[in-house]
């Protein structure tokens, strides 16, 4: 497959490109604008800043919105439950967890079926964070979307579900 990055100016018509050279600094060459893999990561990458700079005044990183949109749905839930639900490892868990309930918007009680573990719920200022950060990056998506129009973010977000629920 043969991949080529443009950008556009001002000054050309829409649907031709003006291709990009080595010169240039936002240059991307194919090997790497070809694989579908680094291209995913790039996109993440760009989300994922958006999305932390976006959260910054709620004093909030994006990982930890996604465990207090976990705990939104069903809480509370032990800490080894909810890496498993969002991907993540033992050790970034238990972090989140921590810095979460400093925040004072989880608590974390020894889970009454496994003494060991922690069972994690939100608090209602958690949930009061939650509500605003889902408003902040729900801006922050529509502006990285931007490029695309409506039924192209529907099918992105349809075809990342399947490759992320394999």
């Amino acid at each position: 497959m043969t991949a080529l990055l443009y950008i556009s100016t001002d000054d050309r018509a829409v649907g031709q490109p003006e291709p990009m050279s080595f010169d240039d600094p936002d240059f991307l060459p194919e090997a790497l604008s070809g694989r579908t893999g680094y291209m995913l990561a790039r996109a993440a990458a760009s989300a994922r800043a958006m999305s932390e700079h976006d959260l910054e005044p709620l004093g909030i990183s994006a990982r930890e919105y996604s465990v207090l949109a976990v705990l939104a749905e069903q809480s509370p839930l032990s800490q080894t439950r909810i890496a498993e639900i969002l991907g993540l490892d033992r050790t970034t868990i238990l972090k989140l967890g921590a810095s979460l309930e400093r925040k004072g918007l989880v608590v974390r009680e020894r889970d009454d079926h496994d003494r060991r573990a922690y069972a994690v719920a939100l608090t209602p200022a958690g949930e009061g964070v939650r509500l605003q950060a889902f408003s902040l990056l729900a801006e922050s998506e529509d502006r990285f979307l931007t490029p695309l129009a409506g039924q192209q973010r529907d099918q992105l977000n349809d075809l990342l579900s399947r490759i992320v629920y394999l």
